[in-house]
């Protein structure tokens, strides 16, 4: 069985990425930031799904990166070096312009934060690349070619997706355990983004849309993401 190691050097094959390495196109890319409960692992892989199916300009499958995926990227130097032959020569400083602007210079911001980011601006720069939180909206915002989305849900309609997807562990074992894991995840994205980018992770107008999941049918939501994306391609090359 192949590991997720396995597939991330896959897809950063040099082989496999070279033609696209040469083009100018400037390619879309999409940051989700959540809150705990809204926007499942499910929902998450059914948009995937539907890119690669709905996204008919792609120069390659859209892929998702979240927590795990970006901390192998980190440790796993060969993966790096692909990310970095990848990228033109000329994108390199550029994308390390924008991290200087975003920490300063001389930060002391933790180094796995800078490490996380500086992996998170590169990945964008690839473009049909799909970023799960660790701030990669507020990372990207000057990159263009980015659609950004808060997912939001009632509690309640948090509460039952969390006790579904934790079903026989402690968080999913009643409402009340189901509620604790929600208050307790989301203080902790929140702390993140305040102490190392100084932002609000509730402030809307930090994303291109808020999508709130209990008002809104997953089908329905997924179908305006994908066509907001074919846009944004046409209008990125013209």
């Amino acid at each position: 069985m192949e590991t997720t190691i396995d597939i991330l050097k896959r897809y950063f094959d040099k082989k496999a990425l070279t033609a696209i390495s040469r083009s100018t196109q400037v390619l879309p890319f999409i940051t989700i930031s959540r809150q705990a409960g809204a926007a499942d692992i499910k929902f998450l892989k059914d948009l995937l799904n539907a890119l690669n199916e709905y996204d008919a300009g792609k120069t390659k499958e859209w892929n998702m990166f979240g927590k795990e995926s970006l901390g192998i990227i980190i440790q796993d130097k060969s993966i790096t070096k692909s990310i970095d032959d990848f990228l033109p020569e000329k994108k390199i400083p550029e994308l390390q312009s924008m991290l200087e602007q975003l920490f300063g210079v001389h930060s002391s911001i933790q180094k796995i934060v800078k490490e996380t980011s500086h992996s998170i601006l590169k990945i964008a720069s690839m473009g049909e690349t799909v970023l799960i939180g660790r701030g990669s909206n507020h990372i990207t915002k000057h990159l263009p070619g980015g659609m950004h989305i808060r997912f939001i849900s009632s509690i309640e309609h948090r509460i039952s997706n969390i006790m579904q997807s934790f079903e026989g562990k402690p968080e999913g074992q009643n409402p009340k355990c189901a509620r604790k894991y929600i208050e307790d995840e989301d203080k902790n994205k929140k702390d993140y983004v305040k102490k190392n980018f100084n932002e609000d992770i509730e402030n809307p107008s930090y994303y291109s849309m808020v999508i709130n999941l209990s008002r809104m049918s997953e089908e329905d939501a997924i179908d305006i993401i994908c066509h907001h994306i074919v846009g944004l391609r046409r209008k990125l090359n013209r």
